[in-house]
Order: C-alpha cells, then sequence, then structure tokens
C-alpha cells in the first residue's frame, strides 16, 4: 500500500497534462512491443522458410518486416507527443509551485531556510522530470514488455514461458520488498542534499562575516559534515541497489541459459523447430532488459518519491489567507490606527504581545521603542496581516482590519526596513515595484524626493545600471535611499519604519534621516527605532517591554519620569 502511495504522490504531479504523458507512453512501449514481436515471428518465418526452400512464405516475412519498420517510424512520432508533454508538465508544475510560494505567509518564510525553498523548486523538480523522462517508462516498458514477452514465449512454448513468467515475477517481488527502504533513504538523501545547499548559501550570502571574523574552518567544518553525511546516505542507497541489481544479473543468466539450453535440446531432438527457439530468443531481450533494468529503475524512482512528497509539502502548505473585503463594523476606536488588546504568538513558546493597546490618530507619528524582544517589529508586522492576531482587534482607518481583503491593506501601507531588499535589477526596476506601472517620469520624481537621484545618475548606466544581488554593489545608504523612493512611489497613506537607519554610519544617517522625514510629510506614521534622534520629535512615545505599554508620551514627559524609556535616554546621552 505503501509502495502505491509512494507513486500516487509522484504521478499527482502531472496535472492535466497526465492522460497525453500515460496515452504517449502506453502507446509507446505497445509499439515497441508490438514491433519486437513482429521481428520475432519475421525471424522464425525467415529461417523456417529458408531451411524449408518455402518462397511464399519466404516473401509474406519480408512484407511482416515492413510493416515492424512502419511501426518503428510511428512510435518515433509517439515518442516526440511523450516528451513533448513531459515538458508541459514540467513547465506548470514549476509554475504552480512557484505561485503556491509566492502566496505562502511570511511566517513559512521566516521559519524555513530560503536554500531549502530553492532546493524544492529546482532539484526537486527536476528530479521528476528524470522520473518521468527515465524511471517510469524503464519500470513499464520492463512490466508491460517484459509480462507481454513471457506470454509470447508461453504461446510459442508452455514451458519456457513458464520459467520466464517465473523469472520475473521474483524480479518484481524482490524489488517491492526493497522499496519501502529506498523511499527512505531517498527522502533522508533529499533532506541532506537541502541542508547542504543551506550551508552553501550561508556561505555565499554571508562571506564577509566568515572573512572578518576568520571563521573559514568552521564553515567548512560544517558543510563537511553535511557533505559526509549526504554521500553516506547515498553510498547506502547504492548498496542497496546494487543488491537488487545483483540478485536481477543473476535471474537474467539463469532464465537465459536455462531457456537457450532447454530450446537447443528441445530443437535437437525434435520437439520444436529452430524459427520458434530463434523467435523466442529474439523477444527474449525484453525479458533480460526487464530483469536487468528493472531493479535500477525502481530504486532511482523511490528518491523520486522522496522528492515529490517534498514538493507536496509545499503545495500542501496553507496559503496566506486572502479573504474578501466584508461589510465593517462599527470602529469604537476614534483613532486612524489602533490596537486593543491584542495578544500574538510565533509559536507556543509564549506570547510576544500580551494584552497590547496602543493608538494612533491620522497625520500624526508614533514611536515604538523599548528593549529588544520587546514586541516592536511585531507590531509592524501585524498591521499589513503577515500573521493573523491572536485576540484583540486591530483598526485602520476607522475599521476592523479584518473588514479589508490583504490586497486592499497593504495598497494602503509603505514599509522600510532596517535593510531594504533590492532585487538583482536596474535601479529604475527596483523603485518600480512601488507602483507597477508607473512611468520613468514617476520614478525619477520619486528618486529625487528620496535623495536619491544625483547619485543614481553618476552610477555607470544611471537608472539603468544593475545593482546587483541584494544590491551589494551600492552602499547601505543608498540601498535605503532607494527603498525609500519605493515608498515614495507608492503614495501610501500609512509608513511604517522599522530600524531603517540604525545601519547605518552618522554621514549617510543624516542623508537618510532627511529622505525619511520628506517621506513622512503628511502620512500617518509608525516608527521603531532605538535612535532618541528618530523618534524624539514622534507626536506620541510607546515604550514597550514584555508585550505590553509600559509608558507612553512626548519625548519631553517621558524623559522626565523615572522609567525604561528615562533610561534609554541615559545610554543614548553615554554614548554620544
Amino acid at each position: 500500500m505503501k509502495v502505491l502511495d509512494g507513486l500516487k504522490s509522484c504521478f499527482s504531479l502531472m496535472g492535466k497534462h497526465k492522460y497525453a504523458y500515460w496515452i504517449t507512453l502506453i502507446l509507446d512501449i505497445s509499439l515497441g512491443y508490438c514491433a519486437d514481436v513482429m521481428l520475432a515471428l519475421l525471424n522464425k518465418g525467415v529461417i523456417n522458410s529458408v531451411t524449408s526452400l518455402n518462397y511464399a512464405a519466404f516473401i509474406s516475412s519480408i512484407w511482416l518486416g515492413v510493416a515492424a519498420v512502419i511501426v518503428y517510424l510511428i512510435n518515433v512520432l509517439d515518442r516526440y507527443f511523450n516528451m513533448r508533454s513531459i515538458r508541459y508538465i514540467m513547465l506548470d508544475l514549476r509554475h504552480d509551485l512557484f505561485r503556491h510560494m509566492e502566496f505562502l505567509s511570511v511566517g513559512y518564510f521566516e521559519q524555513n531556510h530560503s536554500a531549502d525553498s530553492i532546493f524544492r523548486l529546482n532539484s526537486n523538480v527536476e528530479n521528476m522530470k528524470r522520473a518521468y523522462t527515465n524511471h517510469c517508462p524503464n519500470i513499464f516498458q520492463g512490466i508491460i514488455g517484459g509480462l507481454g514477452s513471457c506470454v509470447f514465449i508461453l504461446i510459442m512454448d508452455v514451458r519456457l514461458g513458464l520459467i520466464s513468467l517465473a523469472a520475473c515475477g521474483l524480479t518484481v517481488l524482490i524489488n517491492i520488498k526493497f522499496a519501502e527502504p529506498l523511499r527512505k533513504i531517498g527522502g533522508k538523501i533529499q533532506r541532506s542534499e537541502s541542508a547542504l545547499l543551506s550551508r552553501l548559501s550561508d556561505l555565499v550570502a554571508g562571506f564577509r562575516v566568515i572573512k572578518l571574523y576568520d571563521t573559514d574552518g568552521f564553515i567548512i567544518n560544517k558543510y563537511e559534515e553535511t557533505n559526509r553525511k549526504t554521500a553516506g546516505l547515498r553510498i547506502k542507497r547504492i548498496a542497496r541497489v546494487g543488491t537488487i541489481d545483483s540478485i536481477s544479473h543473476l535471474l537474467n543468466f539463469i532464465n537465459t541459459f536455462v531457456i537457450i539450453t532447454i530450446g537447443a535440446v528441445m530443437a535437437a531432438k525434435g520437439y520444436t523447430d529452430f524459427g520458434t527457439v530463434f523467435a523466442i530468443l529474439t523477444v527474449q531481450g525484453n525479458v533480460s532488459s526487464m530483469l536487468l533494468n528493472f531493479g535500477s529503475a525502481w530504486g532511482m524512482m523511490q528518491e523520486s518519491v522522496a522528492a515529490s512528497e517534498l514538493i507536496h509539502e509545499v503545495l500542501n502548505t496553507d496559503k496566506e489567507e486572502r479573504k474578501p473585503a466584508i461589510a465593517p463594523e462599527d470602529d469604537t476606536s476614534d483613532h486612524y490606527i489602533a490596537f486593543e488588546n491584542v495578544s500574538f504568538s510565533y509559536d507556543d513558546s509564549g506570547p510576544v504581545l500580551d494584552g497590547l493597546n496602543l493608538s494612533v490618530k491620522e497625520g500624526t507619528v508614533a514611536a515604538l521603542v523599548g528593549p529588544s524582544g520587546g514586541g516592536k517589529s511585531t507590531v509592524i508586522k501585524l498591521l499589513p496581516e503577515f500573521y493573523p492576531i491572536g485576540k484583540g482587534k486591530i483598526y485602520f482607518a476607522g475599521r476592523n482590519i479584518d473588514s479589508y481583503s490583504a490586497v486592499e491593506l497593504r495598497n494602503m501601507i509603505s514599509y522600510v526596513p532596517q535593510d531594504a531588499y533590492l532585487f538583482d535589477a536596474s535601479v529604475k526596476e527596483n523603485i518600480g515595484y512601488g507602483k507597477t506601472n508607473a512611468s520613468d517620469e514617476e520614478i525619477i520624481d520619486a528618486a529625487k524626493a528620496a535623495n536619491a537621484h544625483d547619485f543614481i545618475m553618476e552610477l555607470s548606466d544611471g537608472y539603468d545600471t544593475l545593482v546587483g544581488e541584494r544590491g551589494e554593489s551600492l552602499s547601505g545608504g543608498q540601498r535605503q535611499r532607494i527603498a525609500i523612493a519605493r515608498a515614495f512611489l507608492k503614495n501610501a497613506p500609512v509608513l511604517l519604519l522599522d530600524e531603517a537607519t540604525s545601519a547605518l554610519d552618522n554621514e549617510n544617517e543624516a542623508i537618510v534621516q532627511q529622505s525619511i522625514e520628506s517621506l513622512m510629510k503628511n502620512r500617518t506614521v509608525i516608527v521603531v527605532a532605538h535612535r532618541l534622534s528618530t523618534i524624539e520629535n514622534a507626536d506620541i512615545i510607546y515604550v514597550i517591554e514584555h508585550g505590553r505599554v509600559v509608558q507612553l508620551g512626548t519625548h519631553e514627559d517621558l524623559k522626565q519620569q523615572d522609567g525604561v524609556y528615562a533610561e534609554l535616554v541615559k545610554l543614548s546621552n553615554a554614548f554620544k
């Protein structure tokens, strides 16, 4: 039953092209088998007609050969359509998997290494391509062609047919017996290779840290540890597949030897003619092919089954809920943005927000400060519904956020994080993500508003300059200004700033801060920051600790009070 479930998992990824694939595959195998049978009958007819000097029978055999050639030519055309169906299967599978990943929640990507997602989208999908192109045809060709040849031999001679049938049946049973361990090993190999890619991704992405802290040896050791584990699993799989292959080769040798020996003796004693023996030996090649290739193909198929299960893990992961907009309920809050008794937890380790209350009036700036891990950035993540809240209510523009669709809600929010992500594309394209149908003039105006136009024009190709992976060809300040230009272009009424200047030096901070202040005008702003220079002019400051608001007020009010904020002021002054 587990074997059938594994194959079902693998075949279910074929989608709407499954009928084209199976029809052309079965037709390919059937045509090939028919041509082989015709060739066997041709050999029988030619040998018997020549030995008996029967000219009419010889001509009939020649016409059978012509028919076999026609069948072979049709088979070539059928194989083209089979390969074509595989290409469409892979096209749709990549599309469906990518589209599904696109709509997964933020939590999925925060909990899974990016390399794991890349591995499933590329390596696992390629594994399915090998399954449909090689493993499936070899398995079914072995079963249909091998058993069909046994039936043909059975018709030619019952005794020889039973011998071949027994050898084929024994081969299938042995491979099914070994299937489940191979499938488990295949799953471990897939996960281990994903971990290997994760190690490599960390090496490439964190090379500056590795060089700076001289941790090359540590990283190499971790990579080698995973590499050795993967190699060990592959050797274990090869050993098991090799055992199956050895048994298959032994069965093939015994089967072929017995048929040749018995056939020769029967022909010599006149129990059958030499043409029949030659015909049996011709189709015996199909039986040998099954006995020799079925084991390795079945073993490789188990790894493809494991790959399909990893793909299904992604496809079965719930998409981010794209709820439709519903009729808004009455807002009990007179504020533009309000959190009312909101509690939230990422997992079962405990609440990150615990009955949090805060409110922001339209057109004002609210700052969130407090110790690390207090829940400030979580507030930023909950407002655009990156995560569903656990308890409580959040109001936005006079409505419960549950009354908005995710798209409608996020269209009203711009976001500038600490480390703004830039795509491996041009400057213009990166700014253009703020408004996908923006004109060049709008993009340039947004860059000017963000104090980015001048440095962009100094780049080698201006707005068409490629920024490299994650914008690595630009400085931190330049990347932040492009992110700010993106927010200017979106022109959303609400702006979320999450430590937007904390990673910059003083010079770049001053330039970026000037851009941010321009962006904040006429908008409702929630800013998370540790630097007091960023928040001291805020209209309201919330001090958040352990998921609760422990202080609120203006900068002047809070620094006069004993508490967390006063300690932050003292700490900031000490480092000036």
